[in-house]
Formats: C-alpha cells, structure tokens, sequence
C-alpha cells in the first residue's frame, strides 16, 4: 500500500500540472478559491503525507475506501446553480467551510497518496456551491499543492519506489495534454 501511494501521489502531481496549466487558459480557476484552501491543504496533505509511514495498510486502504464513498454519494447532490459559461469573478463561497474541506481531505488524502481531487470536485459543488466548471478547474491548482506537499512528505520519509515512478511520469504528460 505504501508502495502505490508513493507512486499515486507521482502519477496525480504531474498530471495537476498539466491540467491546472490548460484550465487557467480557459479562465475557470479561481484565485479566491486557490487562495482560502491552497495553503490549508498544502500544509494538511504534507502532515499526511509524512506519517503515513506509521499506519498499517489496513487502516490506510479503509481511510481510501470511506473516501472513494463519499466521493460516490455526493455526486449525487447537485450545485444550487451551474452554468456553461460561469464568471470565475462573480461566485460566493462559505470561506470557513472552504479551509475545513480542505484541510480534512487534504489530510486525508495525504495519507493515501491522492491529492483528493476525486473527492474536492464533488465537496466543491455540492456543500460549498461552486460552479462545476470553476470547481474542475480551481481543484486542479489546488490538488497541485496537497498532491506537491503528500509527495514531498512521502519522498522525505522514503515511501516512493523512483524507478516505478519514472514510466508513469513519462506517460503521464502527454496523456493531459
């Protein structure tokens, strides 16, 4: 479990990269967002990340599983209002919502080596009321930093087998292009 963690984490951190990098071309990332949960989940996904080292695999593939399903469930609540075209200047959001979202699933997701997008995107429409199309783009930026922190935790305390690592990363990049 550690092993593909380690490796997840890799795969997740370039392709952030390359997706954040194509969502800000189209203007539907979000600096107010980015803002409010990027710090809270750099900082919560490194401290996961780190002492994944001291949980058994058990523990670590049920804090996975609870996640994949409530990631499930609420896709299932929609956003309060959407749109095709949403102006990334002109939406509200609860901000002490946004820094507990992030901070748990950052955490979390640090543990398992996910940035958490799986889950943000869901959270991030449906108990915060960002518009879809921001919540894609603006969960890229911001799993770039939780999936950047958990690597960095993660490589610090030896849980990322490099030379699986490289292939992914080498197949990754043209793949979010």
């Amino acid at each position: 479990m550690h092993t593909v963690a380690g490796l997840t984490i890799v795969q997740g951190l370039v392709a952030c990269i390359s997706g954040s990098l194509t969502h800000k071309k189209f203007n539907y990332v979000s600096g107010k967002l980015l803002c409010w949960m990027g710090g809270v989940i750099f900082i919560s996904a490194f401290t996961g990340g780190a002492t994944a080292i001291h949980f058994n695999n058990t523990f670590l593939m049920a804090v996975f599983a609870v996640l994949a399903f409530s990631a499930a469930v609420l896709i299932y609540f929609p956003s309060g209002f959407d749109s095709e075209r949403p102006d990334v200047n002109n939406f509200t959001f609860s901000r002490i919502r946004a820094v507990a979202v992030s901070g748990s699933v950052g955490f979390l997701g640090g543990l398992v080596g996910q940035g958490g997008s799986f889950i943000l995107i869901p959270i991030m429409t449906s108990y915060l009321q960002v518009p879809t199309r921001i919540a894609i783009g603006s969960n890229l930026a911001i799993v770039l930093l939780s999936s950047l922190a958990a690597f960095l935790g993660k490589a610090g305390t030896g849980q990322i087998e490099w030379l699986l690592a490289l292939p992914i990363v080498l197949a990754v990049v043209p793949a979010t292009y």
